[in-house]
């Protein structure tokens, strides 16, 4: 069960949740005020084919030290001493977005899966208008990709942003790239209708969302590859208000179906800075 990307995006998705986390073009009402200036905390459980197996503690707040208007995203997830016996998971996520508009701004994962120690790191080059990437394993070289900045290309980060806030009258497909540090990815957004669900105690008037994603081959040895995404197709449920609270993502797999659900809210405490790029 390696994550890699789906981790990153399933995290990220996770992270936008919450009322500072709002694009621009998502409704004219006015947002509701945060309960506290550091932002919230959201908690999330994770099952496989119905057996609890991870958690997550994930934090939104406004990033007061960006240039312009962004928000700051972190939290960290970890399997629970079940899962432990057979597959070790401590992973960890950092960004910032900023929303005005909405696009990539910084991006850091730890991924720390049994022994298998991972860190990534995306910054923005607005000089050469690209998005350059930055992968450290123990013991191996460094690997360095980057993409050409453009307005449909996203970082995991600000595509979970653009995804949460799509607004509401946009019923079509609508398609983006997202560059995960080496690899650009083609992501589909499918709006399918909205529906009732039930967590936290509480009825939830909540839109669903279909999500597919799709490698670009960007050399001819990834043509010959085609080494597609482990999770290709994902739903979300995300509440119908103003909030736009991210209440649930179920995916497939070969290996079976995972489920993240919110069980929690609460205010945050103080942010803490953001892990500093590689050199």
């Amino acid at each position: 069960m390696r994550y890699r990307t789906l981790l990153a995006l399933s995290v990220a998705l996770i992270l936008t949740s919450g009322p500072l986390a709002r694009g621009p073009a998502a409704d004219t009402a006015a947002p509701r005020a945060p309960t506290a200036d550091n932002g919230e905390r959201f908690l999330f459980s994770a099952r496989w084919n119905g057996i609890p197996v991870a958690h997550a503690e994930l934090v939104i707040a406004p990033d007061r030290d960006a240039p312009g208007r962004a928000v700051h995203l972190r939290g960290k997830a970890r399997t629970n001493a079940f899962l432990d016996l057979f597959w070790r998971m401590r992973n960890s996520f950092d960004a910032v977005v900023p929303i005005d508009p909405t696009a990539p701004g910084t991006f850091y994962l730890a991924q720390d899966e049994n022994s298998r120690r991972r860190r990534t790191w995306i910054e923005r080059d607005d000089t050469h208008a690209r998005l350059i990437g930055r992968l450290e394993r123990p013991g191996r070289k460094p690997r360095h990709g980057e993409a050409e900045l453009h307005g449909a290309l996203h970082d995991p980060a600000s595509i979970a942003y653009v995804v949460k806030h799509l607004p509401t009258n946009i019923h079509a497909p609508q398609t983006y790239e997202v560059f995960e540090g080496w690899k650009v990815y083609t992501m589909t957004v499918t709006p399918t209708g909205e529906e009732d669900i039930y967590l936290m105690g509480r009825r939830w008037r909540a839109r669903k969302l279909h999500l597919g994603l799709a490698l670009v081959p960007r050399t001819e040895v990834e043509r010959r590859k085609n080494k597609q995404p482990k999770i290709q197709h994902a739903d979300l449920w995300i509440s119908a208000d103003d909030e736009r609270v991210l209440l649930r993502m179920v995916a497939g797999t070969w290996w079976g179906r995972v489920t993240i659900a919110i069980t929690g809210r609460e205010p945050a405490g103080t942010p803490a800075p953001p892990p500093a790029s590689p050199a």
